[in-house]
């Protein structure tokens, strides 16, 4: 054959492979990336963590910064997520779908939150916002938190002055547990939860204690659906034993709507999580002792994640991983509509129904359930339940949490330890 000839059939033949290679490797990247969306829209962190560790995912530059940039904020490393945000704004500016920048600046909102760089947040928001692809509700939850913000880009940045401390816990009437605290000057037993995304105070206790209220009223929505008219508070000082923050920020709540006058029962104040991740370590020994800064942890594989403000704990059920929330607020644990879906056979079977009533800040509901046996592992720790709440209602519009755990299982233990700073959470 003519060299030259052949040399004109092969260039061809070649162009052809490698172009319908590219397109081959095109659609595997992209269905890679709707699947990693996918997990992480179900709050499936771990799994996607696990995924990219792997080095087996067909990704581009692109979706590899940005996978890396969600992925940096949920497992709390705030400055590194930023930098791939800011990488990702500058140079794929133009290959960024509206829904990808959307997501970004929705992830440098959280990590401005959690560097307490409000004005950051705002500015943040007020970008999302422009956007005509945002759904109503993603619109009226910016339009909120937007509120927040405004009355915050004036307000210093929380400090944290960490040192030992060891502080005795005491139940309350309803159970909870209280640390002893000064706000400003002012003595005070706090509820510390897990579970609640900001701090919370009542009017009264604000104005005793001298907290600076700022900003013009907003509505919260509690856990019962009904609306709670808030403010915004700032204490200079919030000092536990020898560790010491400063411009802490609370939700100041009417004291009405934190009273259940049927209990003659009033929660004062709670320390939310901004405080909480603030601590960087916390170990709770016995139900008795609530300790600050030990720096005794042995590095193990991370368990912990965040949902923007709230903490998630990877739970296993067998082999399987089950994303939880949990919640040091919470007697019991309750097991949502996702796992009810994932064992539906056995708890319609095996299962006892019955109603459940809860509440917190705006009153309280009662809720259909079946009770049914509940065990699995946290990190290398086994716990069962032998009757737990699986709630056949949407109590919290959740995707991909299987439930929150509550103290019935975290007091199986002597030890709690929280790790914010390695984003582990460990049992002894």
């Amino acid at each position: 054959m003519n060299k030259k000839y052949f040399l004109l059939v092969l260039i061809p033949a070649f162009c052809l492979f490698s172009c319908n290679r590219v397109q081959e490797n095109t659609a595997e990247t992209r269905a890679t990336q709707l699947l990693l969306d996918s997990l992480f829209e179900k709050h499936q962190y771990f799994r996607v963590r696990d995924l990219v560790h792997s080095d087996t995912l067909p990704l581009s530059e692109k979706e590899e910064l940005f996978t890396k940039a969600r992925l940096h904020s949920v497992f709390n490393e705030r400055k590194e997520s930023n930098k791939y945000i800011d990488q990702l704004l500058s140079e794929f500016s133009e290959a960024l779908s509206e829904k990808e920048r959307n997501d970004l600046l929705e992830t440098r909102i959280n990590n401005s939150v959690f560097l307490f760089d409000y004005t950051a947040a705002l500015e943040s928001t007020r970008e999302v916002l422009k956007s005509d692809s945002l759904s109503p509700e993603s619109r009226k939850s910016h339009l909120k938190t937007q509120i927040i913000y405004e009355n915050l880009q004036k307000v210093p940045a929380q400090k944290v002055h960490l040192e030992k401390t060891e502080l005795a816990i005491e139940k309350d009437l309803a159970g909870l547990s209280r640390i002893p605290v000064r706000l400003n000057s002012l003595p005070q037993m706090v509820i510390f939860d897990t579970g609640a995304n900001f701090s919370v105070i009542t009017d009264s206790l604000a104005i005793k204690a001298g907290i600076e209220i700022i900003g013009e009223p907003f509505e919260v929505e509690a856990i019962t659906g009904g609306k709670v008219a808030s403010r915004i508070g700032i204490a200079d000082s919030l000092q536990l034993g020898n560790s010491l923050l400063n411009n802490v920020v609370f939700l100041v709540f009417p004291e009405a709507s934190l009273s259940f006058p049927e209990a003659n029962y009033t929660i004062d104040a709670i320390l939310g999580f901004p405080v909480i991740n603030a601590l960087e370590e916390i170990m709770i020994i016995k139900g008795e002792k609530f300790l600050i800064a030990e720096n005794n942890i042995k590095l193990q594989r991370s368990n912990l994640a965040l949902d923007f403000l709230t903490p998630i704990i990877e739970v296993f059920e067998g082999p399987t991983s089950l994303p939880f929330t949990f919640d040091t607020g919470a007697n019991s644990t309750a097991l949502y509509q996702e796992y009810l879906a994932l064992r539906k056979e056995k708890i319609l079977e095996n299962g006892v129904q019955d109603s459940l009533r809860f509440g917190g800040a705006g009153g309280t509901i009662t809720t259909p359930v079946y009770h049914t046996r509940f065990e699995g592992t946290i990190g290398d720790r086994f716990f069962q339940l032998d009757s737990a709440a699986v709630h056949l209602e949407d109590v919290r519009d959740y995707p991909g949490i299987y439930g929150n755990l509550g103290q019935d299982v975290l007091s199986q233990f002597d030890t709690l330890v929280f790790d914010f700073k390695n984003m582990m959470f460990l049992l002894k």
